[in-house]
Protein backbone atom coordinates (compact mmCIF):
# COMPACT_ATOMS: atom_id res chain seq x y z
CA UNK A 1 0.00 0.00 0.00
CA UNK A 2 2.78 2.41 0.85
CA UNK A 3 5.75 2.40 -0.66
CA UNK A 4 9.45 2.29 0.58
CA UNK A 5 11.43 5.64 0.51
CA UNK A 6 14.58 5.58 -0.76
CA UNK A 7 18.00 8.23 -0.81
CA UNK A 8 20.85 8.75 -2.54
CA UNK A 9 23.96 9.42 -0.40
CA UNK A 10 26.46 11.24 -2.60
CA UNK A 11 29.80 12.16 -1.94
CA UNK A 12 28.56 15.85 -1.81
CA UNK A 13 26.52 15.48 1.18
CA UNK A 14 29.20 14.27 2.94
CA UNK A 15 31.48 16.91 1.67
CA UNK A 16 29.10 19.51 3.26
CA UNK A 17 27.96 17.17 6.35
CA UNK A 18 31.44 17.34 7.51
CA UNK A 19 31.98 21.27 7.08
CA UNK A 20 28.62 21.85 9.41
CA UNK A 21 28.87 24.64 12.06
CA UNK A 22 27.63 22.10 15.12
CA UNK A 23 26.89 24.12 18.24
CA UNK A 24 24.27 23.63 21.07
CA UNK A 25 21.77 25.23 21.45
CA UNK A 26 20.50 25.59 25.01
CA UNK A 27 17.66 28.51 25.10
CA UNK A 28 14.97 26.16 23.28
CA UNK A 29 13.08 23.64 26.21
CA UNK A 30 15.88 20.88 26.92
CA UNK A 31 18.74 22.20 24.33
CA UNK A 32 20.13 20.09 22.04
CA UNK A 33 22.45 19.88 19.10
CA UNK A 34 22.02 22.49 16.25
CA UNK A 35 23.29 23.80 12.78
CA UNK A 36 23.41 27.59 12.88
CA UNK A 37 21.04 28.11 10.06
CA UNK A 38 22.39 31.37 9.58
CA UNK A 39 26.19 30.30 8.91
CA UNK A 40 25.65 26.62 8.11
CA UNK A 41 28.90 26.03 7.25
CA UNK A 42 31.14 28.94 8.55
CA UNK A 43 30.28 31.72 6.92
CA UNK A 44 27.05 34.30 6.16
CA UNK A 45 27.74 33.69 2.73
CA UNK A 46 25.88 29.97 2.25
CA UNK A 47 26.33 30.19 -1.32
CA UNK A 48 30.08 30.96 -1.50
CA UNK A 49 30.71 27.97 1.33
CA UNK A 50 28.82 25.38 -0.62
CA UNK A 51 30.63 26.63 -4.17
CA UNK A 52 33.70 26.48 -2.23
CA UNK A 53 33.19 23.17 -0.39
CA UNK A 54 32.06 21.57 -3.79
CA UNK A 55 34.63 22.75 -5.63
CA UNK A 56 31.93 24.76 -7.67
CA UNK A 57 33.24 27.51 -10.43
CA UNK A 58 31.50 30.84 -10.12
CA UNK A 59 30.84 31.99 -13.37
CA UNK A 60 31.23 35.64 -12.90
CA UNK A 61 32.39 38.09 -10.11
CA UNK A 62 36.13 38.18 -8.39
CA UNK A 63 37.47 36.18 -5.94
CA UNK A 64 35.98 37.75 -2.70
CA UNK A 65 32.27 38.19 -4.33
CA UNK A 66 32.06 35.41 -6.54
CA UNK A 67 28.55 34.78 -8.75
CA UNK A 68 26.89 31.82 -9.56
CA UNK A 69 24.37 31.56 -11.99
CA UNK A 70 20.81 30.67 -11.78
CA UNK A 71 21.49 26.80 -12.25
CA UNK A 72 24.41 26.25 -10.29
CA UNK A 73 22.16 28.08 -7.18
CA UNK A 74 19.50 25.82 -7.79
CA UNK A 75 21.99 22.57 -7.64
CA UNK A 76 23.86 24.00 -4.57
CA UNK A 77 20.02 24.87 -2.73
CA UNK A 78 19.07 21.09 -3.68
CA UNK A 79 22.02 19.59 -2.01
CA UNK A 80 21.84 22.28 0.48
CA UNK A 81 18.13 21.07 1.83
CA UNK A 82 19.25 16.97 1.06
CA UNK A 83 21.78 17.52 3.81
CA UNK A 84 18.93 16.55 6.46
CA UNK A 85 17.35 13.43 4.76
CA UNK A 86 21.57 12.65 4.41
CA UNK A 87 21.83 13.63 7.97
CA UNK A 88 19.21 11.13 8.62
CA UNK A 89 20.36 8.68 6.54
CA UNK A 90 24.24 8.35 8.12
CA UNK A 91 23.04 8.95 11.70
CA UNK A 92 20.72 5.68 11.53
CA UNK A 93 22.75 3.00 9.51
CA UNK A 94 25.61 4.96 11.46
CA UNK A 95 27.81 4.82 8.13
CA UNK A 96 29.28 6.93 5.81
CA UNK A 97 29.26 5.24 2.87
CA UNK A 98 27.74 6.26 -0.54
CA UNK A 99 24.84 4.90 -2.06
CA UNK A 100 21.35 3.99 -2.25
CA UNK A 101 19.22 3.84 0.87
CA UNK A 102 15.98 2.32 1.65
CA UNK A 103 13.59 3.10 4.65
CA UNK A 104 10.09 1.57 5.32
CA UNK A 105 6.96 4.50 4.63
CA UNK A 106 7.19 6.27 7.64
CA UNK A 107 9.80 4.81 9.51
CA UNK A 108 13.65 6.29 9.68
CA UNK A 109 14.66 2.66 9.44
CA UNK A 110 17.20 3.24 6.30
CA UNK A 111 19.92 0.27 4.83
CA UNK A 112 21.93 0.73 2.40
CA UNK A 113 20.64 -1.26 -0.58
CA UNK A 114 23.16 -0.37 -2.99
Amino acid sequence: MFDNEFFDLTADHLKLIQRMNVGYNEYCEFGAPDIDPKRPYGNSSVYYDIGEILQIEPTDGDPEAPEYSEEQEAQMLKIHKETAKALQVILYSQSFVVGKYKSEPYRDNWKLVS
